[in-house]
């Protein structure tokens, strides 16, 4: 694919083209939003030509090819993708490159012309070319290096080691003549390979590190070798024995070359220096010291008296080898950026190039910034603009930080000439600062103008905070409260207030004037590493290496709710001149644009691979200045791409839709179970869930229908060729048949005796083949859903079955370790493959119908040829947990497979790894769009994605509040119902099913329980990890501080709820809680300090092993406040003094873990669910039991009284809820048709409504006026 690009990816060095050099050079498309790019970016490999003339460098931007005697750049390829390494094969006069996105670029340099079309194979890690041969060789993370002629592009030879030992390939070379190919392929080994037959003939031990770079003197006689433990060795080629070790003290070893006549090898380090040992001898000649940075490349001239290095800043400079002497030098410390600042008036930006030295650009005009100015100060790593824009501010590693007059002015015929300015010339002095602050005891983090100019704040790695005056340098103020580094700092607006944020995760916010603490904030889980007041003043955001948002109230110091929507840690945070858009970047490239008012999402952009260090907005706001991986880049902030996560709601009427007798709504979409497809014109997606077939517009993620109808859960869909049709199979043993436009069941189709694993249409979409947990395979006829013939030869579950392309063949996949081919017209099975030992889960014909993919439990996928049966490919080692599922992409090109952690992509071709989608996606459903360019991914964790395959970004998700309730609450007012299940809670409106609001905790695991303060304005939730939260209801906002006495601690489990229950007292004055350990805290809610903690058995002793602990499983109070019912693991129920925290009953009837208790209205009774399957009522006084209520079918989850305490509901079991009389305890109801077990059962205020909670994702609101009896 030719110039294929990734989102954001091709610098463009502007500051080299403004230079008075005429230089040839081609020119890519930028990437979408770009306006310009400062920085050459970090240099990642130096070649030099056969026929002595050129030298080339490639960054993270382009290809700068130089004059190899003058060094004078002479030729640029701008703008292409990232690349790795190069070389010139001098016959063809072209130049070859690997790069990043994973393809093999090759350009005719007279014309800048691509030769061939990219040629795609494997994420490569090392590069060599031969020019004796032409061949270019590409090692792999896969233990394999690949062969390709530069002419014609072909791949000749794939070398991989066939002892099952898979490393990555950390280094390859080429003898001289092209016969072999060493490889370091181990840990601390070297692989010799044969070119021209493919066999590996030798392997090579010594190294105890991998090896990191190699090559082969000029008659091959000696093979040099450098390894990660700071040694070289020599290996005589011929015996393949070490002949010789060069050491000493040569640190980050990391590129080695001999000269032509092979006297010498050079050697360039992690420190900058050159160490030029003799071959023959083995004895160091000389060292050359001139780089401050790591050295990327060195090469020798033709001549074999010159050698010409390249530090990874892009410095070059050229030796003569015989004396030592530097004789020519190309600086480029201007090419990578670590830190930059805006002037306030948009006119100047100054940076700090890697080696901390200030330089200065004017971007009057944003598409041409012009380098007019560098600061010769070393060791900065920070820098401030003030105000006026007459003066930075640095701060050095000195402990020290300084002001500099930026009123000088270089001379216009100079302007933006790259050259390093010396401080002498016209006379001026510019390294001399206008003034010095001293007084910090460590280093100094972080710097900031006040907006009068008048003072400048630092925070530094000594804890402490200080204001100074800039005209006199002297101490304002020092401010010693942070118990951590400050590493970020901020003036607000009117400079009134200052905010510091620093390592010991508090923001706190001071008077500028006085020095006085106005507010301290916690919140954040880490350390708070930027900050930034919003225009009006009133908002601060602030990052602290977290997924979160953290937007701060700065009058109040209360948390503004701003949704989740982030899974990298954010790390910088800026706002736009109007206070309208906040843009955020995080430790993985990301950059992303909000709308604040909205809480929206607007445009992400993917910057690079390393940490986003800054973000500033154009005084305008029409322009967005990013620095990643030491390019600044200038963004038109009206483009970039807007992957959305959405979930947004049905159309109003589909919470009425198919309920069960007695429902009168549903809230939620039910849990997401994994398994989808796409139809094939790629406008619906049809995704299972725990309460049937959710299907969706593709392009808005809108829900269209839900399909309902199978008994018990559903667990394969397809679409028929023309769309018109969906198919379902579910564990009830049937197949169904839908009209995907009227939702209506067409079909029944029974026959099978046990669950249905995989439905799939024949292309003609007449038949229909259906795979069963009972080993057999059922053909049907579409039209009249008759069964046409049975398939029955596998010996286990058939999990998967597929029609190739004519539709004469279908293959099966099994658990018993099969698959097999059968002719669909007689039923006879064709072909088995056999002789693999691990179950089958997912089988796929490529589009062409002349390939099988088949994958399983080994996490392997094997490819076969359907003609010749042959296994063409496994490919291995790239899942965990098996693989579940398998694709081809349209074009039959790909291959992705889905597996517990990751979605794996695949050259069906060469059956070469190409790359991984997401970081522990669970994939147990995949499906690509119909042009090619989106696969769509479903899992267990309630979770559809979409993916662009360009460039390897999630687009965007649905899935947002479809997961297991764990608690449910009705508001005293019962307008509003809270449901809490993993990491989050939502508020309902009873009224109308809406959604009112989501509230992620993601940072503190799941909420097992919710509760609301009897006066409405505050929800409390415990989590697993032993936190509990509040809310305010009008805003969504965390309260803060949180409870005294309540910290982190890892959870039990994420996976199901634990015991950690809050509930309020009647007055609302108390809040009780309850812990995995047997604790039991009782808080004051006006001071939010802990009363009192009740230990359950006196189990102090903290060695007792979790497991082994009995713990609270539920608490309530009663309806006078005057005592708390806690259920108990050791089966029993047990009631407590408030006020004195004394045990007053334990009641011991039940026979197993009592899960749920519930004092009825009027005090006098106390009702428990256990386990063992019974409720019990129990007289609250005496602790007499009263009736034991025996009928359910499992373990029962939850009680409740209603309002007038005449019916008590239970979780009945099997997805039941059942009504008892209180005085009788005869049973009244039986409520219906939760797909899973009922977790919380709540009714509302008036009585007129039961809530009932359940595992399926799902609340049911059941009109008590409306009899359900059978």
């Amino acid at each position: 694919m030719k110039n294929r690009l990734s989102l954001i990816l091709i610098p463009l060095w502007i500051t080299l083209i403004s230079t008075p050099i005429l230089i040839a050079q081609e020119t890519f498309l930028p990437p979408r939003g770009i306006i310009a790019q400062i920085g050459k970016g970090r240099v990642g490999d130096v070649q030099y030509s056969a026929d002595g003339t050129r030298i080339d460098i490639i960054s993270g931007t382009g290809i700068w090819i130089y004059d190899a005697t003058t060094l004078q750049l002479t030729s640029v390829i701008l703008n292409t993708p990232r690349l790795y390494n190069s070389a010139f094969p001098p016959g063809i006069n072209v130049i070859a490159r690997s790069n990043t996105s994973d393809y093999l670029h090759i350009w005719y340099l007279d014309t800048f012309s691509q030769a061939l079309q990219d040629i795609e194979f494997v994420a490569g890690i090392c590069f060599t070319y031969n020019p004796e041969m032409g061949k270019i060789a590409i090692g792999s993370g896969e233990s394999t290096t690949r062969i390709w002629d530069a002419k014609t592009g072909k791949l000749e030879k794939t070398l991989q080691r066939t002892d099952e030992k898979e490393t990555f390939i950390h280094s390859i070379a080429f003898s001289p003549d092209g016969t072999l190919l060493a490889a370091g392929d181990g840990p601390d080994t070297i692989s010799i390979w044969d070119t021209a037959t493919g066999k590996r003939k030798h392997e090579l031990k010594g190294h105890n590190k991998i090896v990191q770079n190699m090559a082969f003197s000029p008659d091959g006689s000696t093979l040099a070798s450098a390894s990660a433990d700071n040694n070289i060795f020599l290996w005589n080629t011929q015996t393949w024995q070490q002949t010789d070790t060069l050491t000493g003290d040569m640190t980050g070893i990391k590129h080695i070359a001999y000269s032509q006549d092979g006297e010498l090898l050079a050697v360039g380090c992690g420190d900058g220096r050159i160490h030029l040992w003799d071959a023959n001898t083995g004895k160091l000649r000389k060292m050359l010291t001139a780089h401050q940075n790591r050295i990327s490349a060195v090469v020798f001239v033709k001549d074999s008296d010159t050698l010409v290095s390249c530090s990874e800043h892009g410095t070059l400079r050229k030796w003569d080898v015989n004396t030592g002497e530097n004789t020519l030098s190309v600086e480029s410390d201007y090419d990578t950026f670590s830190k930059f600042a805006l002037s306030h008036h948009g006119k100047t930006l100054a940076a700090l190039s890697e080696s901390n030295t200030p330089y200065l650009f004017d971007i009057t005009v944003p598409t041409s910034p012009k380098l007019v100015k560098r600061i010769h100060t070393r060791r900065a790593v920070d820098i401030a603009f003030s105000p006026d824009g007459e003066t930075i501010a640095t701060v050095k590693t000195d402990q020290t930080a300084y002001l500099w007059d930026m009123k000088i002015d270089i001379p216009k015929h100079l302007n933006g000439i790259l050259t390093e300015i010396d401080t002498t010339l016209w006379g001026m002095k510019i390294d001399r600062p206008k003034l010095s602050f001293k007084g910090h005891t460590a280093q100094i983090a972080c710097i900031a103008f006040s907006p009068d100019g008048k003072t400048i704040a630092t925070g530094g790695f000594d804890n402490t905070l200080r204001l100074w005056d800039t005209t006199t340098g002297k101490t304002k103020k020092i401010i010693k409260e942070h118990k951590g580094w400050v590493e970020s700092l901020a003036f607000s607006p009117d400079g009134k207030t200052i905010a510091s944020g620093s390592r010991d995760a508090t923001l706190r916010l001071w008077d500028t004037n006085t020095g006085e603490q106005k507010q301290l904030i916690r919140g954040h889980t880490r350390g708070i590493v930027d900050i930034a007041f919003s225009p009006d003043g009133k908002t601060i955001a602030a990052a602290a290496y977290a997924p979160n948002i953290y937007l701060w109230n700065v009058d109040t110091g209360e948390r503004q709710s701003f949704s989740n929507t982030h899974t990298r840690g954010i790390v910088t945070v800026a706002f736009s001149p109007d206070g309208k858009l906040l843009t955020i970047g995080d430790t993985a490239g990301i950059m992303k644009i909000y709308d604040v008012s909205e809480k929206k999402l607007l445009r992400l952009f993917e910057i690079g691979n390393g940490r986003v260090e800054n973000l500033e907005f154009s005084s305008d706001g029409k322009v967005l200045y990013s620095l990643c991986g030491g390019v600044i880049t200038l963004w038109d902030i009206t483009t970039g791409v807007a992957p959305q996560n959405t979930g947004a709601q049905a159309p109003q009427d589909l919470h009425l839709q198919d309920l069960p007798k007695g429902a009168k709504a549903r809230l939620g979409k039910g849990v997401i179970m994994g398994n989808i497809a796409s139809s094939n014109d790629g406008k619906r997606l049809a995704a299972i869930c725990s309460i049937g077939i959710w299907i969706y517009d593709t392009k808005t993620d809108k829900p269209l229908n839900l399909l309902t109808g199978h008994t018990d859960w559903v667990t394969s869909v397809a679409f028929s060729p023309d769309d018109t049709l969906l198919a379902s199979g579910s564990v009830d043993s049937t197949v169904r048949l839908w009209d995907v436009e009227t939702s209506t069941e067409l079909q029944t189709m029974q026959g099978h005796e046990l669950s249905i694993k995989d439905v799939a249409f024949s292309p003609d979409g007449k038949m229909l083949a259906s795979a069963s947990d009972d080993e057999t395979i059922r053909l049907w006829d579409v039209q009249t859903g008759t069964l046409l013939r049975g398939l029955a030869e596998h010996k286990n579950s058939v999990s998967s079955v597929a029609f190739s392309l004519d539709g004469k063949t279908l293959a099966s996949g099994s658990l018993d370790k099969t698959v097999r081919l059968w002719d669909v017209q007689t039923g006879k099975s064709l072909h088995s493959f056999t002789g693999d030992t691990y179950r089958v889960y997912d089988i796929a014909f490529s589009p062409d119908g002349k390939l099988l993919a088949g994958a399983g439990e080994d996490s392997t996928t094997r490819l076969w040829d359907v003609q010749t049966r042959e296994t063409l490919h496994r490919l291995r080692e790239r899942h965990s947990n098996g693989v579940e599922s398998v694709v081809f992409s349209p074009d039959g090109k790909l291959l992705a497979g889905g597996s517990y952690h990751t979605i794996n992509l695949w050259d069906v071709q060469t059956g070469t790894y190409l790359r991984s989608l997401g970081d522990r996606v669970d994939s147990q459903s995949l499906a690509f769009s119909p042009d090619g360019k989106t696969l769509i991914s479903g899992n267990r964790h309630n979770t559809v994605r979409r993916w662009d395959m360009e460039t390897g970004l999630e687009l965007r998700k649905m899935g947002t509040y479809r997961q297991s309730i764990w608690s449910i609450a009705f508001s005293p007012d019962g307008r509003i119902l809270a449901s809490s299940g993993y990491n989050t809670f939502h508020l309902w409106n009873v009224q109308t099913g809406k959604l009112l609001q989501t509230e992620n905790v993601a940072e503190y695991h799941s909420l097992a329980s919710v509760a609301f303060s009897p006066d409405g304005k505050t929800i409390a939730g415990s989590s697993l990890d032993k936190t509990v939260f509040l809310w305010d209801i009008k805003t969504g906002v965390e309260l803060l501080p949180r409870l005294e006495g309540v910290t982190l601690y890892q959870p039990v489990s994420i996976g199901s709820p634990g015991y950690c229950y809050v509930a309020f007292s009647p007055d609302g004055k108390t809040l009780a809680g309850t812990y995995y350990k047997g604790l039991l805290y009782l808080w004051d809610m006006q001071t939010r300090k802990r009363i009192r903690m009740i230990i359950l058995n006196n189990q102090t002793d903290e060695h007792i092993d979790m497991l082994d602990r009995d713990k609270f499983t539920s608490v309530t109070f009663s309806p006078d406040g005057s005592m708390l019912a806690t259920g108990c693991s050791d089966s029993t129920v047990r009631t407590w003094d408030v006020n004195s925290g004394t045990s007053l009953l334990t009641l011991e009837k039940h026979r197993d873990i009592v899960l749920s208790v519930a004092f009825s209205p009027d005090g006098k009774i106390l009702a428990s669910g256990s386990s063992d399957k019974t409720v019990r009522f129990w007289d609250a006084v005496s602790g007499e039991l009263i009736r034991t209520l025996e009928e359910h079918r499992g373990s029962v989850n939850s009680v409740a009284f209603s309002p007038d305490g005449k019916t008590l509901a239970s979780d009945g079991g099997a997805g039941t809820v059942m009504l008892w009389e209180v005085r009788t305890g005869k049973q009244l109801r039986t409520l219906e048709r939760h797909r899973e077990g009922v977790t919380s059962v709540a009714f509302s205020p008036d009585g007129k409504t039961l809530a009932s909670g359940s595992s399926d994702g799902t609340v049911l609101l059941w009109d008590l006026a409306v009899d359900t009896m059978d």
